[in-house]
């Protein structure tokens, strides 16, 4: 499975795209929308270099959660929101998130998008902190799990 425009949209609507790099809440260089490997200070891309890293990372984020997924089946919308989760925060999603990903494993939708909005948290100054946009974008990607873009 591959992320569709939804999850594309999801991720633009959330993510600032910065031609210069910069570091984010937690301290990581980023560049273009969102992307983090490599990135280094002073650093700066096109646009059309910026649109095809997140080309590059958000199909590396489908192979990743399709590999994970194995062979179940999800509808459409319900990828499309990991895929947002994990372009975000990572594709270990277990590891971060085990209570969604255990949800998501068992088929339990209506869990599995309530547990999105606890991932709202990130390190500023090494100390966990919740974050208003944070909450926004899981609740974003718990309306489009649901199949409510």
């Amino acid at each position: 499975m591959i992320a569709s425009s939804a999850a594309l949209d999801l991720i633009r609507r959330f993510e600032d795209c910065r031609l210069i790099s910069y570091q984010d809440s937690g301290g990581v260089w980023t560049i273009g929308w969102g992307h983090t490997d490599g990135v280094v200070g002073g650093q700066s891309i096109s646009q059309a270099m910026a649109d095809a890293l997140l080309a590059q990372d958000i199909a590396e984020v489908d192979t990743d959660l399709s590999r994970r997924l194995g062979d179940l089946q999800l509808r459409q919308c319900q990828f499309d929101a990991l895929a947002s989760l994990a372009y975000n925060a990572g594709c270990n999603i277990d590891g971060y998130a085990p209570h969604l990903w255990a949800c998501v494993l068992a088929g339990d939708r209506l869990n599995a998008a309530n547990n999105f909005l606890d991932i709202d948290k990130a390190k500023v100054n090494g100390v966990l902190t919740v974050l208003p946009w944070l909450q926004a974008r899981r609740k974003a990607e718990a309306a489009l799990f649901n199949g409510r873009p």
